[in-house]
């Protein structure tokens, strides 16, 4: 064949190798970098929240939010364990629809360390969830009539992420936004009291197993840590932003750089998961 040209081909081959070789080089890199970029993205998510916010909910306002974060992670437990769906599975998908989803979801996996499929369907679960309220929650409120700082405290109650929350809320007026935003962070701070019932948890299933029971269920760490190294940062990191040290320029890049670390870490996560 007298148009065909070896070489071209040959080159064409070394190329297509080479990006192969990169793409798999750089999947790797991400699964061996992703709980790092995640924890790290939860301490900078504290940023976010000041014990001003929490003070200015009230007391009353508080406790709502307490009781639907409560309510909505028993309640999301027992419907998975209705529906046959294992308890860490159960655990996981609860606690992104309690606090803030697939940050949440990996703060609990800093104590429970499910399987890298279970903690990904829960991310899935949950974000897809979420996207779907942006679309159905001000299509509810129109037909209610729910308008104003109520439409924003029921978005910033009930829908998941932080991102998703603001892109909900901002179908209805500053009002609405600003509701949202304070009920959802007032949520997020509620992630370092249930990682820790959740650590607690963990410690009394290991204390009532005999240790040679224990040794073969995977259901329970031989030594949860109470709060991990990252959910005190976290709880620093409100601190911080309470006081009024950083100022609006830092605090943006903080916010950028958060989204950024949690994208990466997610993506990394989805590449380890194998669909049959």
């Amino acid at each position: 064949v007298g148009g065909f040209d070896g070489r071209a081909l040959s080159e064409r081959q070394r190329r297509f190798r080479h990006e192969v070789d990169s793409f798999l080089a750089l999947v790797s890199t991400l699964r061996r970098s992703e709980d790092a970029l995640l924890r790290v993205g939860i301490v900078l998510l504290g940023l976010r929240l000041s014990l001003g916010d929490l003070a200015g909910l009230g007391a009353d306002g508080l406790l709502v939010v307490a009781m639907v974060v409560f309510v909505t992670f028993f309640g999301t437990q027992l419907l998975a364990k209705r529906l046959g769906i294992g308890p860490e599975l159960g655990l996981l998908v609860a606690t992104g629809y309690s606090i803030c989803g697939a940050s949440a979801i990996a703060a609990v996996n800093g104590v429970v360390h499910a399987d890298e499929e279970e903690t990904a369907y829960a991310i899935t679960l949950v974000t897809i969830c979420g996207t779907l309220s942006i679309f159905a929650l001000p299509a509810i409120a129109d037909l209610i009539g729910l308008a104003g700082a109520e439409f924003g405290t029921w978005v910033g109650a009930s829908v998941h992420d932080v991102g998703q929350v603001v892109a909900t809320a901002s179908h209805g007026d500053a009002a609405a936004v600003e509701a949202a935003t304070v009920v959802k962070l007032t949520r997020v701070v509620l992630l370092a009291p249930l990682v820790a019932l959740v650590a607690l948890d963990r410690r009394r299933r290991r204390r009532t197993l005999s240790l040679s029971a224990a040794a073969h269920d995977p259901f329970v760490e031989e030594h949860p840590p109470l709060l991990p190294l990252f959910v005190v940062g976290f709880l620093v990191a409100i601190l911080v932003r309470s006081s009024a040290v950083l100022s609006d320029g830092a605090l943006d890049v903080a916010s950028h750089a958060e989204k950024i670390l949690l994208t990466v870490a997610l993506v990394g996560m989805g590449m380890a998961v194998r669909v049959s």
